[in-house]
């Protein structure tokens, strides 16, 4: 008996699609029997599952066989050599860096964009589309193009766009992120201080923004990895603390112990010491002088706090459970990454911060000298530093309640001066 052939589902494909002719070599067509194809083209679609999706797919199949048309053979291999290239280019430069660039040289893609918009179908969307560039970003590129300014900082007409910092704006926050003084704050910290002194009425947006056009600082690069995390938010001050240990080794060749106890909610650092030892001891004194510099020796029963540890022996021994079983505060201690979902990364940001933005910054000795520097940087970090979770106040401010009083019509009103002077600018060049 004649053994019967199996084809792949593809050829079967092929002929159900008509296309066998451009996807098979002819040779190979001629060996299937006639009545063994004919019966794939002829085979009743209802007996195939799924059925009811074919004409969705078959949207598209008018596409493919143009594709494979050999009248059109040479624009297929253009296309797939530019798609090839355009991944390639993708992969190498990063689709971010070359949006950058877009933005950087907005006028050239602009008149690219203007000269070739009448000889393809859908003009400016569709090459809009193909450069992944927003309409938005496209009208807003052609509107500031036709007003180049001299006068401007950005280089925009500023009756046009009135709303733009100014010269003195822009000298303003290039000085205040330049100074001395701020050199271990972020943006964000100097932007709230600019804000209570009255210096600048910018938005942190917009000060972000022009630090990266104008490049008063570089931003460091940082791993593309996100990591989803849902942090522990205290409701109040002294509601949850955080406590944690960091490694700082002198010039001396000594190894010293940073303790630290952080407020979650005000970020306040509400106690520190430094030694040489790390043990139980000593991490049970600086829970005891936290407890009573926040409450005091008059304490009530209801006084609740989360404390906040990790897994190392100076924090999970006897010592601390004793003294926590025996405080007059109920002090729950929760080990991270153990009793709860989240890390300590409450403190280990506030060490990360007082070393790399303080500490490592200049030389340290001894250990005299490491508390001399950190009593000073703990000081300007609780004390002068705005920080970036607080807005414009201070950790000091949100922990005791001591918010300075600010005026926002007073920002409202330099940001409507601004625009009119802007829009009343005398320049000679003409922007109608």
């Amino acid at each position: 008996m004649k053994q019967r052939n199996s084809y792949h589902s593809t050829v079967k494909m092929a002929f159900a699609l008509d296309i066998q002719t451009k996807w098979l070599p002819n040779d190979f067509i001629q060996t299937i029997p006639r009545s063994t194809y004919h019966g794939w083209k002829k085979d009743e679609k209802d007996k195939f599952i799924g059925f009811e999706y074919a004409s969705s797919i078959g949207d598209k199949v008018d596409d493919l066989k143009l594709f494979y048309d050999e009248k059109v053979a040479r624009e297929k291999q253009l296309f797939i050599a530019y798609t090839k290239l355009k991944i390639t280019i993708l992969n190498v430069i990063g689709k971010d860096h070359i949006k950058e660039a877009f933005k950087e040289n907005y006028r050239e893609v602009l008149r690219v964009i203007e000269g070739s918009k009448n000889t393809i179908k859908g003009g400016v969307k569709t090459i809009c589309s193909f450069l992944e560039i927003k309409m938005q970003s496209y009208t807003y590129w052609k509107t500031v193009s036709k007003f180049k300014c001299e006068n401007s900082a950005i280089g925009v007409c500023v009756k046009k766009i009135p709303s733009q910092a100014s010269f003195n704006e822009i000298q303003t926050m290039r000085r205040l992120l330049n100074r001395k003084r701020f050199a271990h704050w972020p943006i964000c910290s100097v932007w709230g201080y600019a804000m209570r002194k009255g210096h600048i009425s910018l938005s942190l947006d917009s000060w972000y923004r022009y630090n990266q056009r104008f490049k008063f600082r570089e931003k460091k690069k940082k791993g593309q990895f996100k990591k989803i995390y849902y942090p522990i938010k205290a409701p109040n001050p002294n509601h949850t603390w955080h406590a944690d240990i960091t490694i700082v080794k002198t010039l001396d060749n000594v190894k010293h112990y940073v303790y630290l106890i952080v407020d979650n909610y005000s970020k306040y650092i509400i106690n520190w010491k430094v030694s040489n030892k790390c043990n139980g001891k000593i991490r049970t004194q600086t829970i005891r002088e936290a407890v009573l510099q926040e409450f005091g020796t008059n304490l009530t029963p209801t006084r609740e706090i989360d404390l906040i540890v990790d897994g190392g022996s100076e924090n999970n021994n006897k010592t601390v459970e004793q003294f926590i079983r025996e405080s007059q505060v109920d002090i729950t201690k929760k080990i991270a990454l153990k009793d709860i979902q989240q890390s300590n990364s409450m403190v280990e940001a506030s060490n990360k911060i007082l070393k790399h933005r303080y500490l490592f910054k200049q030389p340290i000795s001894n250990r005299k000298h490491l508390e001399e520097h950190l009593k000073d940087a703990i000081h300007d970090y609780c004390n002068q530093r705005p920080h970036y979770a607080l807005g414009i106040y201070t950790p000091f401010e949100v922990q005791y309640d001591k918010r300075p009083t600010f005026n926002i019509k007073t920002v409202k009103n330099a940001v409507k001066e601004r625009r009119e002077m802007n829009k009343m600018n005398g320049c000679d060049q003409k922007c109608d």
